[in-house]
């Protein structure tokens, strides 16, 4: 009985964070898609990525950073449009 319970537990633990995460967002999961087709990224985190409306047009905007260290500015003016991605280069002043 105690190996039964001690499974269930185990079971549990391996569940239970998969099932309290958030779903990413439609968009998010449409950039993910465009980025490993167009430039083999893996995409690991977005940074100042931030949706609002402007004249009734969702617009989003951020910086996608891929698993393998390389950083893509994305930004898309209406939901039916595919992103427009352009490598994030250092700037220098």
């Amino acid at each position: 009985m105690k190996k039964i319970i001690a499974a269930v537990f185990l079971i549990g633990l391996f569940q239970a964070p998969a099932m309290g995460q958030p779903k990413d967002p439609v968009w998010m999961i449409q950039l993910k898609a465009q980025l490993v087709k167009e430039h083999a990224c893996d995409l690991n985190y977005t940074t100042n990525a931030f949706e609002r409306e402007i004249g009734g047009a969702a617009i989003i905007e951020g910086r996608a950073h891929c698993r393998d260290g390389r950083a893509f500015d994305f930004s898309r003016k209406t939901p039916d449009k595919k992103f427009k991605i352009k490598n994030c280069q250092p700037v220098v002043c």
